[in-house]
């Protein structure tokens, strides 16, 4: 699963709005979130999801510990340092794709 479409999920569940009732306030408000994550939400270093040993099925594996949902720098004063542009916009691609996928199935 893509990191933003999981951060989108995790938005949902945050806020309570159901991905499928966002409308436009919701979307401003997820890219708010993508730029200014909760401190405790954010890594200083990148780590896999999930730890794993030879042989071990996959739904066996625990998350691992140093693993956050964002990768961020954190500044002096304890901020998180915004994502690129780029970034913004490789994830707001994933939830146009989404939601182009989702109404043309329904």
């Amino acid at each position: 699963m893509p990191a933003p479409f999981t951060q989108m999920l995790n938005w949902s569940f945050k806020t309570g709005i159901s991905l499928l009732d966002w409308e436009t306030p919701n979307f401003l408000q997820f890219l708010e979130f993508l730029c200014y994550p909760p401190i405790a939400w954010c890594a200083t270093a990148s780590h896999q999801k999930y730890m794993w040993s030879t042989g071990q099925a996959f739904r066996n594996r625990p998350i691992n510990d140093h693993w956050n949902l964002f990768y961020r720098h954190i500044d002096s004063t304890g901020a998180a340092k915004p994502p690129s542009r780029r970034d913004l916009r490789r994830c707001a691609k994933v939830v146009k794709d989404f939601f182009t996928f989702y109404i043309a199935e329904n």
